[in-house]
């Protein structure tokens, strides 16, 4: 009963903190810029401990913070995405530590919560963004000069795809042991490493290789586990339906010596490849 009693709050808690997120971006006399100074302090209502939860915002130039604000390893994060590009995010951190859950001080719902609010924070700044741009295009007059703060809608591509297949990226390097798989070096390449991704994108990784068979079988499994988590997230964003998200490029010290092989990438002088965990081994003269 405690247990139920304790959810049922921290789900009205949550639904409180939504009707003041929405009542802020309902309200067209507030900025862009005192829109989000006012949503730190409204959007602590949502989390269990408001006490030591401090948020900071940033969109474009824009960077608000809570005056507490300070960056923990209790923190959460989501994007805000607008027109198909990442244009800024929130992060919400706990500044001391109250009570672990599953190790985590944050509820699953709180991130959940923090994905809502970013979305509806980017739903909104677009719409605005989108009226300025209707506003402008009424006017029609020849001379009259371009508003400052009328950027591009409607692009035909964003930079999101490259984003978010970068942060994966730097995430499996850093949870990936090295000593365990028998790694030298985790790199980059492709269109994430050139920020050229689309929603069809491979996320190419290359992996300078020094262990036995069974290392080599266990990396696989490893990169494979991660690769499908990866389809299926780029299905749930894009409707892009794919079986792999992973292209994984397996090298050896003999392939870093050939030069028409993958290896050739780690000392490209045109587009080196992006040395995201290990060490990039010494070029031979």
């Amino acid at each position: 009963m405690n247990i139920v009693v304790h959810r049922l709050k921290e789900r009205e808690k949550e639904l409180h903190c939504i009707y003041h997120v929405e009542e802020l971006l309902d309200n067209d006399a507030l900025t862009i810029e005192e829109m989000l100074g006012s949503l730190l302090t409204v959007i602590p209502m949502g989390w269990q401990y408001p006490g030591v939860c401090e948020v900071k915002i940033c969109y474009e130039d824009l960077e608000v913070q809570s005056e507490g604000y300070l960056e923990t390893e209790w923190i959460q994060h989501a994007d805000l995405v607008i027109d198909n590009s990442i244009s800024g995010y929130i992060k919400v951190c706990y500044t001391s530590l109250i009570r672990l859950f599953r190790g985590s001080q944050f509820l699953e719902e709180e991130q959940k919560l923090l994905q809502l609010i970013a979305e509806r924070v980017s739903a909104c700044i677009f719409h605005r963004k989108l009226k300025t741009s209707l506003d402008f295009l009424k006017a029609h007059a020849e001379n009259d000069k371009i508003p400052a703060d009328l950027n591009p809608v409607l692009k035909s591509s964003g930079d999101m795809h490259w984003k978010w297949r970068l942060r994966m990226a730097l995430s499996i390097a850093e949870k990936t042991n090295l000593e365990k798989y028998g790694i030298t070096a985790i790199y980059l390449i492709g269109s994430t490493k050139d920020a050229t991704a689309r929603p069809g994108s491979d996320l190419d990784l290359l992996v300078h290789f020094h262990g036995n068979d069974h290392q080599k079988q266990l990396l696989i499994s490893w990169m494979e586990g991660w690769s499908y988590a990866l389809a299926e997230y780029n299905y749930a964003q894009t409707g892009y339906r794919s079986d792999h998200m992973i292209d994984l490029h397996i090298i050896t010290d003999e392939n870093v010596e050939k030069p028409n092989s993958y290896g050739a990438l780690i000392f490209s002088s045109e587009s080196p490849a992006r040395l995201l965990k290990g060490a990039r081994p010494e070029r031979k003269s």
